[in-house]
C-alpha cells in the first residue's frame, strides 16, 4: 500500500506542478477515472468503484463544488491505495448492499490524508498561512483564517480546518 503523502506528491508533480487550486478533476481524468454525478438528497458524498481496469468515481452533485473536490480527492485515494472493488464513503446506500464495503478506519484515514496532501500540500498551506498579508495569526479570528484559506485552495472549510490542525498551524 502506498504512502498517502508520497503518492499525492507524485501525482502533483506529474499532473499539476505548481497549480493551485489543484485541478483534482483533471488529475482524475488523466488517470482514466470516470466521474459520474447524480443528485442525492442525503448527506452521502461519494463512492469509488473498480470494475476490472475501469475506475468510476460517483459524486453526489447535491453537495457544494468544494465538497465535491474533496470527495474526488478522497475517492481517488481509495482507488489508488486500496484494492477493494467498491468503497462507499459517508454512508452511501447502494441498491445492492451485499457488494458495498465500507473502508476500515485506517483506510478512511489514509484516503483523508491523501486528499489533504493532494488538495492542500502541507508546505504550500504553511507558506500561505505564514504570509497572509504579513499579519500575525493572532490578529484574525480562527473562522476567518479557515474561510480565507479554504477559498484559496477551493476546499470546504471543514477540510481546511483538518489540514490546519493536523500540522499544528491552528490549535484544535
Amino acid at each position: 500500500m502506498a504512502d498517502p503523502a508520497k503518492l499525492a506528491a507524485k501525482l502533483l508533480a506529474d499532473y499539476a506542478p505548481g497549480k493551485f487550486p489543484v485541478p483534482v478533476e483533471d488529475i482524475a481524468h488523466a488517470l482514466k477515472v470516470e466521474i459520474v454525478r447524480k443528485r442525492h438528497d442525503g448527506p452521502e458524498s461519494s463512492f469509488a468503484l473498480r470494475d476490472g481496469a475501469k475506475l468510476i468515481l460517483g459524486l453526489n452533485n447535491n453537495t457544494s463544488s468544494r465538497r465535491q473536490r474533496v470527495a474526488i480527492g478522497h475517492a481517488l485515494g481509495h482507488l489508488l491505495m486500496h484494492g477493494k472493488t467498491i468503497i462507499v464513503c459517508n454512508a452511501v446506500r447502494l441498491a445492492r448492499p451485499g457488494i458495498a464495503s465500507r473502508g476500515s478506519d485506517e483506510e478512511e484515514a489514509q484516503a483523508n490524508a491523501f486528499a489533504a496532501d493532494m488538495l492542500m500540500p502541507p508546505k504550500v498551506v504553511a507558506a500561505v498561512f505564514a504570509t497572509r498579508d504579513g499579519q500575525a495569526e493572532a490578529l484574525f479570528p480562527r473562522d476567518e483564517v479557515v474561510a480565507e484559506l479554504a477559498k484559496k485552495f477551493d476546499v470546504s472549510s471543514e477540510f481546511m480546518c483538518y489540514r490546519l490542525v493536523s500540522p499544528g498551524l491552528l490549535a484544535s
